[in-house]
């Protein structure tokens, strides 16, 4: 075994095996560092071909050997095929992808919570089923039970209520669709016999339907509103990507950053609920106070934004009096 401390001399006639992308994987002498590049090949043919053409006593491979300090079977690889540019491995290890750090932190949280629990960790298990936001568990059916049951009958009736609400796909579900090109004609005459429309007679072609149907204006309404109003309250829905503009994003926000720093299971256990419980306790009448009025504060920047933009608009008028005025002048 080589030790740097006891010198730099090697034994010539040991083979040594080093990581190759190439055929060449078990070469000879100290000076073989690794897989050969196309310059080395050269070098290798250069010295052959001059040990050749001057006819040395022990043959051109053996010299050959001797002045490179590679194997015969390497050397005579390389003069047979001729340089060339090795071929990188196929199975040749992948540069190692950086982790964010809510990766990290997330994976930290699972490695404890194996050792202290004393369970064989299973990643594909708990780790692919942590998520980071609620919405692939989340659809209309489960938002509208919770919505009608646990919202709504919770609230008081006097005065109305006023629940704000952004555009999420399950807060949105309306209670019908207006029928289209692709809808049945049977089911575009059901359609219009729901909605109190006098059907024609003799019965027209899907296109003069359709547009009976829009002549009448039938409103949209999501299935939210009706829950609202059935218990005498009101639904305020957001712009489209406005999010900044409700107080209870800024509260979640909140939440979801005590849940993340005082957390250290992250699998669904009774630990984490327990977190969550005393995380929401946090949430008091003071912070929504500051909530709401940040809130407001960037609501009134919409709004004297939108002034100055209304207050920069000028019309500019082309018509008769223009030409008349331009045609004296060039009088």
């Amino acid at each position: 075994m080589w030790r740097p401390w006891e010198g730099n001399e090697v034994e010539s006639n040991v083979n040594v095996r080093v990581p190759s992308t190439s055929r060449n994987k078990t070469i000879t002498g100290s000076k073989c560092m690794g897989t050969l590049n196309k310059q080395s090949q050269k070098i290798i043919c250069n010295v052959y071909a001059y040990v050749k053409s001057n006819k040395l006593d022990e043959g051109p491979i053996t010299e050959t050997e001797k002045a490179v300090g590679l194997s015969r079977q390497a050397i005579s690889r390389v003069v047979e095929r001729g340089p060339k540019t090795p071929k990188k491995c196929k199975n040749e290890k992948q540069e190692f992808e950086k982790v964010d750090n809510f990766t990290c932190d997330l994976i930290r949280r699972t490695v404890y919570d194996f050792f202290k629990n004393g369970q064989s960790p299973t990643v594909t298990r708990n780790i692919g089923d942590s998520k980071a936001d609620s919405h692939d568990e989340m659809n209309s059916e489960i938002f509208e039970d919770w919505f009608t049951n646990k919202l709504m009958k919770n609230l008081p009736t006097s005065p109305p209520c006023i629940i704000v609400k952004d555009n999420a796909a399950y807060h949105s579900r309306l209670q019908f669709r207006l029928p289209n090109r692709s809808t049945r004609k049977d089911d575009i005459i059901s359609f219009m016999v729901q909605h109190n429309l006098e059907v024609p007679n003799p019965l027209p072609t899907i296109s003069v339907l359709l547009e009976l149907i829009k002549e009448a204006n039938i409103s949209r309404e999501f299935v939210i509103d009706k829950i609202a109003r059935d218990f005498g309250h009101e639904v305020l829905w957001l712009s489209p990507y406005h999010c900044n503009l409700n107080a209870t994003e800024l509260i979640w926000m909140r939440l979801k950053h005590e849940v993340r720093k005082r957390n250290v299971t992250p699998s669904r256990s009774d630990s984490v609920c327990r977190t969550i419980r005393e995380c929401v306790e946090l949430i008091n009448s003071e912070l929504w106070t500051k909530c709401v009025n940040r809130t407001r504060e960037i609501e009134r920047q919409y709004i004297v934004r939108d002034s100055e933009n209304d207050r920069d608009l000028f019309i500019i008028s082309v018509g008769d009096n223009d030409s008349e005025g331009s045609s004296s002048d060039e009088s």
